[in-house]
């Protein structure tokens, strides 16, 4: 019995744990699938028109490793030759999809592993400084220094636009509400003067309001940040951070001592943390007074990162990264060997990635120390984005946006199909195993119960002796019999076997004692059954 359970249990064991490791093993199948976008469509499109398609270069090399002695380092997934040189900050969908802008004018669309979607060259004319956005519904909104602000689709069509009537350019990063308005700060441009405003758009691209700041030379090319309570801020060329509320009614203004082109970030308390070229971070309370402010040694046109433990992080003009305290004392400094103009990015883990233009990405750790750089072949303004997979896209002006593997990226760079299966088989062996161990339980239960309900075949011991005299006298009173007066033993009917005279003689005993015959007929019974003898 445990010799077949023994054996039974080993044959599962191996079909299981071989079917698991041929799902771990299957070759990963790529380059035929159509990746779905979030809406469902095809990635690929036939654009026709003016819109041509270019194929990327696929390219393969190796990060450094890291300064501080650890094994991490990371690798190149893919890069995108682009047409010119990359300044906006690319925009990426759950599943990969990549958006971004270039210095000519095109929108570049680029599936996960690197694959061109398509790609828009008019009706932008002009480069694109302002990084593309992605609304709930998949489409995306970019501006264009053409002065428009467009919406497209995510198979590249034009859904809407808005040109301002007066000439300029949008720059600024345009911010969505929770109601699908949008903000975006606008730069006008008339005879040679330049002017700001920012402008409030309902979901469909009809204009709300604009909000015109008064100074000359006072363009928005910061983008605004929005506040839980609905109030929007925002720096300009004249030198202030303006607040406004939903109606675009100025609250307040704060005043630093140089233009502001760096995009504020809003803190867990409320605070509004901005850079100034004027070489310093300030830090503003939603009341529009001053908390602190941390001076560098360069212009901060960086834009400022919030970490989980409320660190701050924000670039320099100074070569340099800054962490800084929420009470505005430095915590670290990372040295690199160009301009930060790069706004960080934060991972997941707390690593903090950002350009330089000493031409590199850097992944540097929570403790300030770096943890691999990614040299690319140009100046790195771009901002990197990081995707839901962990992988980090960032732009270059050599004009190619790079994927980079993160820490915690899953390789689909080459067509991986990501199937539940090849990635969770892990919990598929121990499902396996599990399953195992229920049928060998199942088997022994069922033994022990089987066993304990055998049939006992035990011998039936024989009734006492007077239960049997018992038994036989009752059937023979069962047996109608003459009158005691008459009877006579000639008249007893037939049977088979004639009772001895001393059955009769017990028979008539009993009778006796139960008071059937007297005494005196039973002496005479007596007698005559001696007499027949």
């Amino acid at each position: 019995m445990k010799k077949k359970v023994f054996v039974v249990a080993i044959i599962l064991s191996l079909l299981l744990s071989g079917m698991v490791i041929a799902v771990k093993g299957e070759p990963k199948r790529g380059g035929e699938k159509v990746n779905p976008n979030r809406d469902g469509e095809p990635e690929l499109a036939d654009l026709g028109g003016s819109q041509r398609s270019y194929f990327g270069r696929y390219q393969k090399n190796t990060v450094s490793s890291s300064n501080d002695g650890s094994d991490v380092d990371s690798e190149e997934r893919w890069s995108y030759n682009a047409s010119a040189g990359i300044s906006s900050s690319p925009a990426v969908t759950e599943n990969g999809t990549v958006y971004f802008g270039t210095m000519d004018g095109k929108f570049y669309s680029l599936g996960p592993d690197g694959t061109e979607r398509w790609v828009l060259e008019e009706p932008f004319e002009r480069s694109i400084i302002s990084s593309p956005v992605i609304r709930k519904d998949g489409s995306i909104l970019i501006g264009s220094t053409n002065r428009t602000l467009y919406c497209i689709d995510s198979m590249g069509n034009i859904k809407w636009n808005y040109t301002n009537k007066f000439s300029g350019s949008v720059i600024s990063t345009p911010a969505v509400d929770d109601d699908g308005n949008i903000y975006f700060g606008y730069q006008v441009s008339v005879i040679g003067s330049h002017f700001g405003q920012l402008i409030a758009l309902d979901p469909n691209g009809q204009e709300l309001w604009n909000f015109s700041v008064p100074d000359i030379g006072g363009q928005v090319l910061s983008s605004p940040a929005l506040a839980e309570d609905g109030t929007i801020y925002f720096g300009s060329y004249n030198e202030k951070l303006y607040a406004l509320n939903q109606d675009g009614r100025e609250l307040w203004n704060f005043t630093t001592d140089d233009d502001i082109f760096s995009s504020p970030a809003i803190g867990p308390e409320g605070t509004i943390y901005v850079g100034s070229a004027d070489n310093r971070l300030y830090a503003v309370t939603p009341d529009g007074e001053e908390k602190w402010s941390f001076e560098s040694n360069g212009s901060v046109f960086s834009s400022p990162a919030i970490g989980a433990d409320e660190t701050i992080f924000v670039g320099s003009h100074d070569d340099s990264l800054y962490a800084i305290n929420s009470d505005g004392t430095e915590k670290w400094r990372f040295n690199t060997e160009g301009n930060v103009i790069s706004s960080p990015a934060i991972s997941e883990d707390g690593t903090i990635y950002v350009g330089s233009y000493d031409n590199n990405l850097y992944a540097i750790n929570p403790n300030g120390t770096e943890k691999w750089h990614f040299r690319t072949g140009g100046k790195v303004e771009s901002s990197p984005a990081i995707g839901s997979d962990g992988t980090i896209y960032i732009g270059s002006d050599d004009s190619n946006l790079y994927a980079i593997r993160g820490e915690k990226s899953d390789d689909h760079s080459e067509g991986d199909d990501g199937t539940f299966l090849s990635n969770y088989w892990w919990l598929l062996m121990l499902i396996s195993i599990l399953v195992g161990i229920g049928i060998v339980t199942l088997i022994v239960w069922k033994e022990k119960k089987r066993s304990t309900q055998q049939p006992s075949y035990q011998k039936q011991e024989p009734p006492p002796p007077q239960e049997k005299s018992y038994q036989r006298s009752q059937q023979q009173r069962a047996t109608p019999k003459p009158s005691a007066q008459n009877q006579h033993p000639s008249q007893e009917p037939p049977t088979e076997e004639s009772p001895t005279s001393e059955q009769k003689l017990e028979e008539f005993r009993e009778m006796k004692d139960k008071g059937i015959i007297s005494e005196e007929e039973f002496e005479r019974k007596k007698e005559e059954l001696l007499d027949e003898k």
